[in-house]
């Protein structure tokens, strides 16, 4: 759900290269993970994103998508557990926001797992996303 379509090696090395300025802005952190051989190696499985990273307030918005085909197998959660840890560990942000679709019922329940709480109803994204809030204070007590 919500994956992109195949890449070519072209378009890949293009969005890791600009999505590398970001990270070195700080404005977007993004990691993908790559398919392995037999498979092509451009072949992007999944993806994990911070972006609109507000050093000043300390928050970011969480996106993620993993291949439909792999899905159910813990690989988004494994990802995105690992980004979490580093944006609350590593990069010194505070809250983290995700918005599902509502009829994303895996990005929800996987939301939910890693700790984040449903957003008051004004939280709804005018595309009628749900969002979904991470505070720090809750993964530290969650991780330790």
């Amino acid at each position: 759900r919500g994956a992109p379509p195949p890449w070519s090696l072209v378009e890949v090395a293009m969005r890791v290269a600009a999505e590398r300025r970001d990270f070195a802005r700080g404005a977007t952190f993004a990691f993908y993970a790559f398919a392995r051989p037999p498979r092509e190696p451009t072949e992007v499985l999944g993806k994990v994103m911070l972006r609109r990273v507000a050093p000043h307030d300390r928050e970011a918005e969480l996106g993620y998508w993993v291949d439909a085909a792999l899905e159910g197998r813990g690989l988004a959660h494994e990802a995105v557990h690992e980004v979490v840890r580093f944006a609350m560990e590593n990069a010194g942000l505070h809250l983290l926001r995700a918005h599902v679709h509502p009829a994303n019922a895996r990005s929800a329940a996987l939301a939910r797992r890693l700790g984040f709480r449903a957003a008051p109803a004004s939280a709804t994204e005018a595309d009628g996303r749900e969002t979904f809030v991470l505070a720090k204070e809750d993964w530290l007590f969650r991780a330790g």
